[in-house]
């Protein structure tokens, strides 16, 4: 799979509290809000959701590489879940909640994209990051 994340509509790096699927208030996306949406899942469903396991499933979206964001019972989040959101979510030199999170602290948007680029490419997904 090829997974396309617009710079400009992607939340990031604004900390948990703050970061959705879809953020209807400026209609921007975490990570796997694009991945979501670009699986299927429409934006409806997604909208002001934190994360997978909380998401209205749609059986048809369990076919699909948004399956690797839930655990076998689809009531949890995926380990690799977990990872993605807390490398998306991290604010810059947050030396905290990296150690938190046992990640590096992240000192650039660069850092952020190539951990992301190497977490997806491990399940075949791979990622394009555009504007």
């Amino acid at each position: 799979m090829k997974l396309i994340i617009d710079r400009k509509t992607w939340i990031r790096g604004e900390g948990e509290k703050y970061s959705f699927m879809y953020r209807s208030a400026d209609q921007h996306m975490c990570c796997l809000g694009f991945m979501a949406d670009q699986c299927g899942l429409s934006k409806n469903r997604m909208s002001d959701v934190d994360s997978p396991c909380s998401v209205d499933i749609d059986p048809f979206i369990l076919k699909t590489n948004f399956s690797l964001l839930l655990n076998n019972n689809n009531h949890f989040n995926s380990q690799l879940a977990e990872k993605l959101m807390a490398i998306n979510d991290l604010e810059l030199n947050n030396i905290h909640d990296a150690n938190l999170a046992n990640l590096p602290v992240l000192k650039s948007e660069e850092e952020r994209e190539k951990m992301l680029i190497e977490q997806f490419a491990g399940h075949n997904i791979y990622v394009e990051f555009i504007n």
